[in-house]
């Protein structure tokens, strides 16, 4: 009878009724008749409330009468949109997840609070002086973009808020003392891609644990700074670095968050080539002091990028580090593509805007 009676209150509903509130199963920004069915099959026990968290109004792990009666209500009724939150507001969300999951904690983010929104990468560590989880959230062009960045082609197979997930270790055979393992952690949240890294003997040390704490307390945050709208750069130098990318890629995306409008600037590439290969280029201004200490380190390899220390790698992922002034470059290479060809685009990339880099390293 109470299965009965509720598809009867859903059959009377418009087949979408927009609205951001709690029973949007698959948070799409509407209430639909699939939703509520989805609550009632919860509330008889047919189906598991992780195939609607949102549905449990009072978050007693259950869907009771009250709850379904409330999303009909909801749904039929309408509620505001939940307000764009503020970059100052998210920092502050995901500090209180770290509080409380981590004993020692670290946040940063490559940005100031501007009127669009979030610049694209925010850092967190926890515990990692004992090796625990090391995680960026990254601010893509649109949700397939994030998606792309997960890939398919490595490591376990993992579910991450019903998105396609990947978990996957190596080996560090010069680490000492152990632990011997250094385990990756690539997922998607609508357009932020989600990178991690933790150091562990035999688990992946919390990795997957800490990222599902916050897109589970910040996730709608995160979601709803999806529709503000990504800068277009402007500055000579990225436009000349977004021409190359149009030049030599199949398919490609940029950002540029030049420092005056969001404070240390932040530059990231990425070139689809054919049969999936693909590169990456990735520069963070860290300052002058840290940027000394960085080509100090790198300095031991003997290696170099346009003249600037380096260490390249064939193995086990190809790609490299480089420090040029205050910046800190990475460059990587994926699925079959070679060290060489990360290199080679690096240099590409970089090789015209050296004066400029260092320009904007100050005296």
């Amino acid at each position: 009878m109470l299965r009965f009676l509720i598809i009867m209150a859903v059959s009377m509903l418009p087949l979408s009724v927009r609205a951001s509130c709690p029973g949007d199963c698959d948070r799409d920004g509407e209430v639909s008749i699939a939703d509520l069915l989805v609550a009632v099959s919860i509330g008889i026990g047919e189906a598991s409330l992780a195939d609607c968290a949102d549905a449990d109004l009072d978050s007693d792990d259950r869907i009771s009468i009250a709850d379904l009666i409330a999303g009909v209500r909801t749904a039929l009724d309408g509620c505001p949109p939940r307000p764009t939150p503020t970059p100052d507001a998210l920092l502050q969300s995901i500090s209180g997840v770290l509080d409380r999951e981590c004993d020692a904690r670290w946040l940063g983010a490559f940005d100031t609070p501007s009127d669009i929104g979030l610049a694209p990468l925010i850092a967190v560590s926890c515990d990692h002086a004992t090796g625990g989880p090391m995680l960026t959230f990254s601010r893509l062009e649109d949700a397939a973009t994030a998606a792309e960045h997960v890939g398919t082609s490595f490591g376990l197979p993992l579910e991450f808020g019903g998105q396609p997930a990947r978990l996957y270790a190596h080996d560090v055979w010069d680490r000492d003392p152990e632990p011997n393992l250094i385990w990756f952690f690539s997922a998607q949240l609508d357009c932020w891609h989600i990178g991690g890294r933790s150091y562990a003997d035999d688990e992946s040390h919390g990795l997957v644990e800490v990222a599902q704490a916050i897109a589970d307390d910040v996730g709608d945050q995160l979601r709803d700074l999806c529709q503000s709208p990504l800068p277009i750069p402007t500055d000579p130098m990225a436009q000349s670095m977004r021409r190359e990318l149009d030049r030599a890629c199949t398919s490609s995306s940029f950002f540029y968050f030049p420092p005056d409008q969001y404070g240390l600037p932040y530059i990231s590439a990425r070139c689809e080539l054919e049969d999936d290969e693909h590169l990456t280029l990735v520069l963070r201004h860290v300052g002058a002091a840290v940027g000394a200490e960085v080509s100090d380190d790198l300095s031991q390899s003997g290696q170099a990028l346009l003249g600037f220390p380096a260490s390249i790698r064939a193995w086990p992922a190809a790609g490299g580090t480089a420090a040029i002034g205050c910046w800190y470059v990475t460059f990587d290479a994926g699925n079959g593509a070679t060290s060489s060809q990360a290199v080679s685009f690096a240099e590409t990339m970089i090789g015209p805007h050296v004066e400029t880099l260092l320009g904007a390293c100050g005296d």
